[in-house]
């Protein structure tokens, strides 16, 4: 996983110091192939893939609530349907249809301290500022609704990341 960035990597700005920002660099499946492997099956990247015999994924932002009062949000990535991504890839040229665009995907990162209990978790997401990625929205998988609704610690989300 990517390091808290300095300035947002969609627009450049300034980030807020008190919303850290982390991205995983591929979708977890992708990192176990071995390095030919992505090579040849790998299209795409830093926010879109489409990997061959295994399906597209697009980056969202997931926003979790800190007991400190911060927030960390974690780039990661959700596993689409065709439909989703091609909604998706015609919206990011037009500025209108992407305010408007929402879809349902499978999460496909896990996500510490929760690890395996959030990926595959079904997640809702939407545009919720023209100048950033979409954000997951909700989910009806229990463990992932609890992390939307609670505050967390934040030395058990950012671990080695506080640093």
């Amino acid at each position: 996983m990517s390091s808290h960035p300095r300035s947002c990597v969609c627009c450049g700005g300034p980030l807020d110091p008190n919303d850290l920002r982390f991205n995983y660099p591929l979708p977890d499946p992708v990192t176990e192939l071995p390095d030919e492997e992505i090579k040849s099956r790998v299209a795409g990247g830093p926010h879109v893939f489409v990997v061959e015999g295994m399906g597209r994924f697009l980056r969202v932002l997931l926003p979790i609530a800190l007991d400190d009062g911060r927030r960390v949000t974690f780039g990661v990535f959700v596993a689409v349907g065709s439909q989703a991504y091609e909604k998706a890839r015609e919206a990011a040229g037009d500025g209108e249809k992407y305010l408007q665009l929402t879809y349902s995907g499978l999460l496909a990162n896990a996500i510490e301290p929760w690890g395996n209990e959030l990926l595959g978790a079904e997640v809702e997401v939407a545009v919720l500022d023209p100048r950033q990625m979409a954000y997951v929205v909700g989910s009806e998988h229990q463990a992932l609704a609890r992390v939307f609704q609670e505050q967390w610690p934040a030395s058990d989300v950012l671990g080695a990341r506080a640093g």
